[in-house]
């Protein structure tokens, strides 16, 4: 139940007055009009709003004000708003110069209402500190930054001079109907020529309105030394990834990540063992969804991933999961594979152990000893070289080498120079 009005006129809260620094501040809730006038608040310390904390509130006004220098131990430094409906703020008055951890100066909570279109005249609230995110104002985190590594990709309908960017920043879009679940923002991503059965290193940071990074302390989380609703709060940072269709596609591994896979010094939630399966040659699509807030409701950010799935190469085979989904494995350390897999789709193909000739195998490479020689990098007939010289010819692995041959010989098994010259009536290789 609403009452009619609250009025604070000609007031000066400090807890200096007191000789102590008091932890709590005003609460005015289930009011319908608030007016608060001509009025200081400076140096006093709460929990939730340094100063003041309105519930359930449909409009507050405030003239001829100062809230400077208050602290909030979690979120609104000054002032602190749950379910309020329109805060005005004139132009006499300042939030300036207080701190907490979420929402310097004042923090924004709503299930009802659009919290961007909360307060008018949001320039009067300045140079204050928020330690987690939102330095004047803070509601919850409006955007996300995705990194991939190693990855070609684009944002659908892009200019093409954009398409290999290397991050991408999705905004938040507010519908005109209230939901259950907040959406703040649907994009489409694409990632090109990616290998079915790979792993995407994939790195989130969270941003508020101010394009100012989440940060926070795991320690002190997992310490629980942060005050309750921040605890909550982080508790409740989430990003999970599905695949859009689980006929013809597979997230699998670590497709959940919370405040435990959180870089302090990145500021970023890191996905380090998400494999993704699909078909080769296929496009399929995956769900990201970023739960940033668990106040009365979530606050969810959702994009659609669309990955198009590469053919296999030389050094990798077919490997079934199921009758829709193949991925291509790269033959490990040891073993390797010279077949074009874009030439065959053979199942049975198998990675091939390194032979003895060589030191090392993996994918489509092997690594030949000293002493041995063939064709070219993609043939496995491998030859024992004879003694042309006292010099050991074959050397593929020599940085000088043209074509396994040391520098100044060529040809099969390196019995050819590539320059010669004859002196007393011998054949030298111009090396």
């Amino acid at each position: 139940m609403f009452q009619t009005n609250t009025s604070l006129d000609n007031s000066i809260t400090t807890s200096k007055q007191l000789n102590q620094a008091l932890i709590r501040n005003i609460l005015i809730q289930n009011s319908d009009a608030i007016n608060i006038l001509n009025s200081v608040f400076q140096n006093n310390t709460s929990l939730d709003g340094g100063a003041l904390q309105f519930n359930n509130a449909n409009q507050i006004a405030i003239n001829n004000c100062s809230f400077n220098y208050n602290i909030a131990k979690g979120s609104g430094g000054a002032i602190f708003l749950r379910e309020a409906k329109k805060l005005i703020i004139d132009n006499k008055s300042n939030v300036s110069f207080n701190f907490a951890e979420i929402g310097g100066g004042v923090r924004v909570i709503s299930s009802q209402f659009d919290p961007e279109q909360t307060i008018l005249n949001k320039t009067r609230i300045s140079q204050n500190t928020a330690l987690i995110y939102g330095k004047d104002i803070g509601i919850f985190p409006f955007k996300i930054i995705l990194n991939f590594q190693h990855q070609k990709f684009r944002q659908l309908k892009q200019a093409e001079n954009q398409k290999e960017r290397k991050s991408l920043l999705f905004n938040k879009k507010y519908f005109d109907k209230i939901i259950s679940d907040r959406i703040l923002g649907e994009e489409n991503l694409f990632i090109e020529s990616f290998r079915s059965g790979n792993f995407l290193p994939l790195n989130i940071q969270f941003v508020d309105q101010y394009d100012q990074l989440v940060q926070f302390s795991v320690q002190k989380l997992k310490d629980e030394l942060y005050p309750s609703s921040v605890q909550q709060e982080l508790n409740s940072f989430q990003i999970e990834i599905t695949a859009d269709d689980l006929f013809h596609s597979q997230a699998i591994g670590q497709t959940f990540v919370n405040y435990n896979q959180y870089n302090e010094d990145q500021k970023t939630f890191k996905f380090t063992s998400l494999q993704i399966n699909a078909h080769p040659l296929s496009i399929q699509s995956f769900l990201i969804k970023a739960i940033t807030n668990s106040f009365l409701q979530s606050a969810l950010i959702n994009l659609k991933l669309n990955i198009q799935f590469r053919q296999c190469q030389r050094g990798e085979i077919f490997k079934v999961i199921n009758q829709n989904i193949k991925i291509c494995e790269v033959c490990q350390s040891g073993f390797y594979s010279l077949i074009d897999s874009q030439q065959t789709q053979n199942e049975t193909l198998t990675c091939i152990k390194c032979p003895a000739q060589a030191t090392s195998c993996e994918a489509d490479t092997i690594i030949l000893k000293d002493g041995y020689w063939r064709s070219n990098n993609y043939s496995d007939e491998i030859l024992e070289c004879d003694d042309f010289t006292s010099t050991i010819t074959c050397r593929e692995n020599n940085p000088d080498s043209k074509q396994g041959c040391i520098k100044g010989y060529i040809g099969p098994l390196c019995q050819e120079c590539d320059y010669e010259v004859f002196t007393l009536l011998v054949l030298i290789c111009v090396t």
